[in-house]
């Protein structure tokens, strides 16, 4: 009993320190504007699909873009399969940017999801 509890701690203690994603805030007076990222991550919220990005170059791919001055970026790490992403994580990740990063009506930075292994995704707005 006390091996099974000791396991399950070590398990949850390794599950933790694996993760390190985080925000990274980038705003400018460059930087796009705070209402049309909003409706990106509203959209991504409501199903949108944030597709994947690219596993070569430079590891970016504009997958949604739109006339209110916001495009979002996914990118990854250089030389693997293409990492896609989901509506779900994609609606959280830009949204925690959007309520840490906004400011003066402009919004940039990203949401780095470490997902194990050297393996990452960046969830970044940027201008169209």
């Amino acid at each position: 009993m006390f091996a099974t509890k000791l396991f399950l701690a070590a398990a949850v203690a390794a599950t933790v320190v694996v993760a390190d994603d985080y925000v990274k805030c980038e705003t400018t007076d460059g930087s796009p504007k705070l209402k049309g990222c909003q409706d990106l991550s509203t959209g991504f919220q409501q199903g949108a699909d944030p597709d994947c990005a690219q596993p070569y170059g430079s590891g970016c791919r504009t997958t949604a873009s739109n006339n209110e001055g916001c495009a979002f970026v996914l990118c990854m790490q250089d030389g693997t399969e293409p990492q896609c992403s989901d509506p779900d994580s994609a609606g959280r990740f830009t949204q925690q940017v959007i309520d840490q990063c906004a400011s003066n009506g402009k919004v940039g930075g990203y949401y780095h999801q470490d997902l194990g292994d050297g393996h990452y995704l960046n969830y970044e707005f940027t201008n169209p």
